[in-house]
């Protein structure tokens, strides 16, 4: 009698440890899949990918006119800008660019995961897309390619590759 009972402990131990194992199994091959199912996204996100040039690289300035005399009379556009080289613009103005659109500028190579998360978090939390992540690096990239258009998740996929 008591070695049924030592036997049917056995077998219950027996049968949750397998339930356990299962159970760890299947959770694994779920991660596994879902790792394939997130690299193939990314992969057919960056595969029509265009090819970036930096040459290409333009933006609105406003349009000038000249008189008969090569004297300028006007600058007329949506917006009033003047192209300038980098070493042109002061310091200041530099730093408080940085400030506020990319603080940690200097500490990413043009992906911020902490900002990408902290955007996400703010998402989830508003239950609405009111923020992206985007850094410097990646509104240039929109701005010099025509993946600007996109759905924004594989938008970011195509600015970061």
């Amino acid at each position: 009698m008591i070695m049924a009972e030592n036997t049917d402990n056995r077998n219950k131990k027996r049968k949750k440890l397998n339930v356990f194992r299962l159970i760890i199994l299947i959770f694994f091959l779920t991660i596994i899949a879902l790792t394939g199912v997130a690299c193939n996204y990314v992969y057919n996100s960056i595969a029509d990918m265009p090819e970036f040039n930096p040459e290409d690289i333009s933006f609105a300035v406003s349009t000038e006119i000249y008189d008969i005399n090569d004297d300028l009379v006007a600058r007329v556009g949506v917006q009033n800008r003047i192209p300038i080289s980098i070493s042109e613009v002061p310091d200041i103005v530099k730093n408080a660019f940085l400030a506020v659109e990319d603080h940690r500028f200097y500490q990413h190579h043009g992906i911020d995961i902490y900002r990408i998360l902290g955007a996400a978090w703010a998402n989830i939390k508003a239950g609405a897309l009111y923020q992206g992540g985007s850094t410097i690096t990646q509104q240039l990239v929109r701005h010099a390619t025509d993946i600007g258009t996109e759905k924004p998740l594989k938008e970011k996929f195509k600015k970061q590759f």
